[in-house]
């Protein structure tokens, strides 16, 4: 959407959309009302308050085609609405994911492989808990962090009721792990499937399925097991084995005469299961590779997956949680109405300036602010606002704007650990735990969050100045690159 109107929207147009935004955060912050709701009402405020400022500044688009010979409205048309503010590729892959998510969880795949891995930990807490991450782990670059989170944190639940130990260190462990796991692949946190998707994919940005295996994977890796260690050393009395050995004999005893293969109820749809994730798994890495888009092959291979339990078609279908749907529809109207006054523009011109010249300087500024922005509200809706201040900070500063754009990835995946606000699967977390009678407090939260959080941050910074100057990211080889691309040299 461009930026360049010959009639400037006025200060108090600008001032009805961002109070609309604040007003929409604020009420998403209190968790007093249900956020898809809130957001739903927001986006109806939004389309409101375009069509009203349409009327009144109706002779707008008659000044400009005089003007330029476009007419263009003075804030956004139906068609804008539908064709840019609402970025489809990324509802479809949530779609497609969450299809392949539920259908996977019903094959009792990851319960058989949870099984194996308490099992085999023969009754060391320690142990358990690092396997349980590692699975946590595995499970949110396969199918993103919040359906891995809410099977992980139900198996946390389980086992540790199972085993008479406390929930809370295991249930956090996997918060923690989701998040930093998080920056793993393109499809692995909401706030990747948004900036890709909001970028086309392109590999020119390093948004690729591959590129984050070489950029996301070794940062989300180092992360987790950095909050590994750090929930180990917080909860180390926690998981001191029982000095009761007859005590650690029962537990051993128990482990043993559990039968994994009793949590597989179709063991066709079982062997299923595998070959498609592996499919699945190879179509996004051949895809990046060949430029074939993220949300075609999810699409793809959802409906692979359908396929293979059309038994219960009707079931995984509704069984996707689409009130979340709704709810990103929401946010992407009410910011891109927001947007379109130019305001995000002007936010990204000034965060800009802190740092011209300086890739470091910008690139730390923007993981730190998107980081703990996140904390404070959400990933999801954070990274959706920033999305559009990325280009305006790079052309500001004069730095690279791939490297802007993963600074925010950086920074939004890890500021989820801040606060039980942060992310997802914090706020599920509090949940899981309050049906079992037990209390988590913020303040216990942050003790954990607030270190995790901070130590992530840098790193990603430091991180990100070794990418930056191994892959050579300039800005003016950017804008020289883009330039013949749109020439069609």
């Amino acid at each position: 959407m461009t930026f360049a109107w010959e009639v400037p929207v006025p200060t108090y147009v600008t001032l009805v959309f961002v109070a609309i935004l604040v007003i929409t955060f604020g009420l998403l912050v209190t968790e007093r009302f249900d956020k898809t709701l809130v957001a739903f009402l927001g986006a109806a405020a939004t389309l409101g308050a375009g069509k009203i400022f349409s009327v009144v500044y109706s002779w707008v688009p008659a000044v400009n085609m005089l003007i330029s010979g476009s007419p263009h409205e003075l804030l956004f048309s139906d068609h804008e609405v539908f064709a840019e503010m609402i970025e489809w590729e990324t509802i479809f892959i949530i779609v497609s994911v969450t299809i392949i998510a539920v259908i996977a969880e019903r094959s009792g795949l990851f319960e058989y492989i949870s099984i194996r891995v308490v099992q085999f930990s023969k009754g060391s807490f320690k142990r358990l808990f690092i396997y349980l991450c590692l699975i946590t782990f595995f499970l949110c670059m396969v199918l993103g962090n919040d359906p891995a989170f809410i099977l992980m944190g139900a198996l946390s639940i389980v086992v540790t009721r199972t085993l008479k130990r406390d929930p809370v260190p295991y249930v956090l462990g996997a918060v923690i792990i989701s998040n930093t796991a998080g920056a793993s692949t393109a499809v692995s946190s909401f706030v990747n499937i948004l900036v890709t998707s909001f970028y086309n994919y392109d590999p020119f940005y390093y948004l690729s399925y591959p590129s984050f295996l070489i950029l996301g994977f070794p940062f989300a890796l180092v992360t987790s097991l950095i909050g590994i260690a750090f929930v180990l050393w917080y909860f180390r009395k926690e998981f001191q084995p029982p000095k009761d050995k007859k005590t650690l004999q029962e537990i051993r005893t128990m482990l043993e005469q559990v039968d994994p293969s009793s949590v597989i109820e179709d063991r066709e749809l079982f062997r299923k299961t595998i070959y498609l994730l592996i499919l699945t798994i190879a179509g996004f890495v051949v895809g990046g590779l060949v430029g074939v888009p993220f949300y075609l092959i999810a699409m793809i291979a959802a409906g692979a997956f359908l396929v293979a339990d059309i038994k219960e078609l009707k079931s995984n279908v509704q069984k996707v949680d689409w009130t979340l749907i709704i709810f990103f529809i929401g946010i992407f109207i009410i910011i891109g109405g927001v947007n379109s006054t130019g305001i995000l523009r002007s936010l990204g011109q000034g965060i800009g300036y802190l740092s011209i010249g300086n890739s470091y300087g910008a690139s730390s500024i923007l993981v730190m602010f998107s980081g703990l922005l996140s904390g404070i509200l959400d990933n999801v809706s954070v990274t959706a606002t920033l999305l559009y201040v990325v280009q305006s900070v790079s052309s500001a500063s004069l730095v690279s704007q791939r490297l802007i754009i993963w600074s925010l990835i950086y920074g939004a995946n890890m500021g989820a650990n801040l606060t039980p606000l942060g992310g997802i699967p914090n706020i599920i977390a509090f949940s899981l735990l309050a049906e079992e009678n037990i209390s988590l407090s913020w303040k216990k939260f942050l003790k954990i969050g607030v270190p995790i959080t901070l130590i992530t941050l840098i790193i990603g910074i430091l991180l990100l100045g070794l990418f930056n100057s191994t892959f050579g990211w300039s800005f003016f080889e950017e804008i020289i690159l883009q330039n013949l691309t749109h020439q069609g040299v």
